[in-house]
Parts: structure tokens; sequence; C-alpha cells
């Protein structure tokens, strides 16, 4: 693994730091590039792109410092070691969704336009955010006998690189999306759909990653589980009822 991709003196450029940065720029730039579609102006999404990295590192940093408060009641310095990882994608992703209504609002911009635009972009950025996990060493899986098992430095036992199986399933609904947003029968359905599609993939996902089995609930099921299913019937809720209401 390389956690430091390069030193600059004293400086330390992390590679999870830097594939976050490379894949809101990659989002940003997909996003500038899809909307005319929506008839957005450019200069609102930069300003917009900026508020919603902010709200991002907050709320995912909040919640995953929330899931794992014992540590960090013993450890209160690490709260603020972003640059080491440790962001909930769930908290993220409701910041994130929070702060574009407020700005919808503001610039009095169609929320479920803004949504769709943005979600191509989402799985992007999220895909290398992964990318940045698997070069800290950090976000692991559960040992494996198949070919694919990678050897990270701390045991040396093959695992599951489930960051780049993050990677290539995002990626893929990156691809989906964009077809899709060309075919939906209502606004926000795109939006809707990765809820669903994510959802589906962090649930199997649970199964093979190895902080999973300290945060089980109940029968085996864990928070990532639980936080999926709901996702899941919010975004069914929301593709049914923006059909209806298309309709």
């Amino acid at each position: 693994m390389h956690p430091i991709l390069f030193k600059i003196g004293p400086l330390a450029v992390r590679s999870w730091g830097a594939m976050l940065l490379i894949g809101f720029i990659l989002g940003y730039w997909l996003a500038i590039k899809r909307a005319g579609k929506y008839s957005i102006p450019k200069s609102a999404l930069l300003d917009l792109a900026l508020y919603l990295l902010l709200a991002g590192i907050i709320g995912g940093r909040f919640v995953y410092v929330l899931l794992n408060w014992r540590y960090y009641l013993h450890n209160p310095f690490q709260i603020i070691a972003i640059w080491n990882g440790g962001l909930s994608f769930y908290g993220s992703l409701g910041a994130g969704v929070l702060t574009a209504i407020a700005f919808a609002r503001r610039r009095n911009i169609n929320f479920w336009h803004l949504a769709d635009l943005l979600t191509p972009s989402l799985a992007l950025g999220y895909a290398f955010g992964r990318i940045g996990c698997f070069l800290n060493g950090c976000c692991y899986g559960v040992p494996t006998n198949l070919p694919i098992g990678v050897r990270f430095p701390f045991d040396l036992i093959p695992r599951h690189p489930v960051q780049l199986y993050a990677f290539a399933a995002n990626i893929l609904f990156m691809f989906v999306l964009l077809w899709y947003d060309k075919r939906k029968t209502a606004t926000g359905q795109t939006f809707a759909l990765y809820m669903m599609l994510y959802a589906f993939y962090r649930f199997y996902a649970e199964i093979l990653r190895k902080g999973a089995t300290a945060e089980i609930l109940f029968d085996g099921i864990t928070q990532g589980q639980v936080a999926s299913l709901v996702l899941f019937l919010i975004g069914v809720y929301l593709w049914l009822r923006l059909t209806r209401a298309k309709r």
C-alpha cells in the first residue's frame, strides 16, 4: 500500500486525500459537461461543488466518529485526523442532500434537476475515494483464498479488496445512471435509482468487509446493512412517488 504518495519537504501528500480530490475534480467536470441539459449555470455549480465538498467531509466524519465513539472517546485528537481516512458515505450523502436543498432554494433551482445532474458525478467521485482507501490500506475485506486476494502490510493475509469492488461497482453505476438519465420518465428518478443501486451493492459488500464484524446489531445484520435497507426503501419510495407525480 502507499498511504503517502510523495513528500515535499516536511509536507506529505497522502493518497487518500489525493484520490478524494481527483474524484471531486472529475465529478465536477462531469457535472459541467451535463449542466446545459438542465439549464443550470456553470457558475452556480462551482459554488455548490465547494459547499458539497465541505458538507460531505464534515457530515461523513461526524457520522463515522459517532459510530466509532468508543475509540474517539479515548483518542479525541484523532477526530480531526481525516487524512487517515474515516468518512461515512451515509453521513456525507445526508449532509450533501441537505446542502443541495438549501442551495437550490436560495438560487431558485429545481432540486430534482440538480440531484439528477449531480448523481453520476457522485458515483464517479465515490469510486475514486475508494481507490484512496485501497492505497491507504484501510476498509479492507475478510480473508480469501481466491486469486484476487490482496495482501495488506499489517498481516500479509490475502483479503478481499473490497475497495476495488466499490470502485468497479460505482464506475458501472455511473454509466448506468448516464444511460438511464436519458430515458427516465420523471425528474428525480436518476437520483432515486442510485440510492437503490448503492444500497443493494453495499448490503452485500458488508458481508466481505472486515470492519463489519464489529458492527453487528442482531442476527448477523450490521449497521451498514440496516442503513442500506433504509436507503433502498427511501429510493424505491422516491422513485414511485416521482413517477406518480409526473403522471
